[in-house]
């Protein structure tokens, strides 16, 4: 059976939308301009995954404005999201090295000696600690010095985003008392959202589908504080609604309160002011709006 999609030329893509009924105010030459110059065909559309078909198979009062529109917001949340993220990772490693540097027991090699023995891989392990350092131009001196016998203040500034969660995993089975031991399964959902973000891949094209079941305790608690049982239990199956809520707790917990704090703060709720400039655009779908909703209640606090 084939699978392979039939790659359109500008002329076909403009057919697709007339096909599918999604209309606009802008001229086909307008249209192909977009298409050309700001973004690409097969990005762009992803974002009608968010809404409903009739019998006929044609999209229910949708515009190319509309997917114009989300396209635009999602570049800028998926900025944001590398900014916390970034924040995240920084303050994760500075906890740990805060515990570590206190620790009478650790030496700073110790720790990752057992973390490289007890792990599915210790060669493939060693090796990925330091190899953005083997392959930087600004850090090929740590390696160098380092890669037979890295402490931990040096595997940090190279270890991948992933590799530093399997660390952590580590960490907290070693030192089950850690700080950090609550929050520790909201790492994941960041890494799915950074690896999303830092490849420009679209976090808004699937924020309705409902497809996800495994929800930390730490998530739903919290959410509940803000918003009726009901309505997070189905906001939270949705895989990347439960990502992004689990990035703004991590955040909540895990920064400290500082001018960064404050900055990003006040970040988010720029986003949310951008994300309703063409609030009517959504007048007619309801399930984006509660989206929008729940992220506002649940940034701002306000009790259900």
């Amino acid at each position: 059976m084939n699978t392979q999609k039939i790659k359109f030329d500008y002329n076909e893509m403009i057919n697709y939308f007339h096909t599918k009924g999604i209309t606009s105010e802008l001229t086909n030459s307008q249209m192909i301009y977009q298409l050309s110059t700001k973004t690409y065909f097969y990005k762009f559309i992803s974002y009608r995954k968010n809404f409903d078909k009739k019998e006929n198979n044609q999209y229910i009062n949708l515009s190319f404005e509309i997917l114009q529109d989300l396209a635009s917001i999602d570049v800028d949340l998926r900025y944001l999201v590398i900014k916390m993220s970034l924040d995240i990772e920084h303050q994760l490693k500075t906890i740990i090295m805060n515990e570590i540097t206190k620790n009478k027991s650790e030496d700073g090699y110790s720790i990752i000696y057992k973390f490289i023995a007890t792990s599915k891989d210790p060669t493939n392990t060693k090796k990925q600690l330091m190899i953005n350092n083997k392959k930087s131009i600004y850090n090929q001196q740590f390696y160098e010095k380092y890669h037979t016998d890295p402490p931990i203040w040096v595997a940090f500034e190279s270890m991948s985003f992933g590799l530093l969660i399997d660390f952590t995993d580590f960490y907290i089975s070693h030192y089950p008392n850690t700080s950090i031991k609550a929050l520790h399964p909201l790492l994941y959902s960041v890494r799915h959202l950074r690896n999303n973000a830092a490849h420009s891949s679209p976090i808004l094209n699937q924020i309705t589908e409902k497809n996800f079941y495994d929800h930390s305790r730490t998530v739903t608690q919290y959410v509940n504080r803000y918003i009726g049982k009901t309505s997070t239990r189905n906001k939270l199956r949705v895989q990347k609604i439960y990502d992004l809520t689990s990035l703004i707790i991590l955040y909540e917990y895990l920064m400290p309160n500082s001018r960064l704090k404050r900055e990003r703060k006040k970040e988010i709720i720029g986003f949310l002011k951008r994300v309703k400039k063409n609030s009517h655009y959504y007048s007619k779908h309801i399930q984006l709006e509660t989206v929008y909703l729940y992220f506002i209640k649940l940034i701002l606090k306000k009790s259900k």
